[in-house]
């Protein structure tokens, strides 16, 4: 193999790693936006603070989403009928949210 053909091939090898990556924090962002949009069409009676792990739920009752500090495994007498968790969230210090991941809980 010519030595163009190679810098050809390590080129577009470039190419496609930038491609990936471009397309994996496009999809990390829309997430975050995702879960941004949703926390700000949710009900919530207190001040969330920055860096804070919070919980969505869904009240079916209300038809809406409700953000409080209360985990799926947190409640003593299990979750409020017609709820249902969600996701788990994290006031970002940009004020936006990402989604918490199971296994960072």
């Amino acid at each position: 193999m010519s030595d163009s053909a190679v810098l050809e091939q390590d080129l577009k090898d470039i190419g496609d790693k930038i491609a990936n990556l471009t397309l994996k924090q496009a999809k990390a962002l829309q997430a975050r936006l995702d879960a941004t949009e949703m926390v700000h069409r949710a009900k919530f009676s207190f001040n969330p603070i920055h860096g804070k792990i919070y919980f969505l739920y869904y009240d079916e009752r209300n038809q809406t989403n409700v953000l409080i500090q209360n985990g799926p495994k947190n409640w003593s007498c299990g979750i409020p009928e017609g709820w249902t968790y969600s996701m788990a969230v994290k006031k970002l210090g940009d004020s936006t949210w990402a989604v918490v991941e199971e296994e960072e809980l």
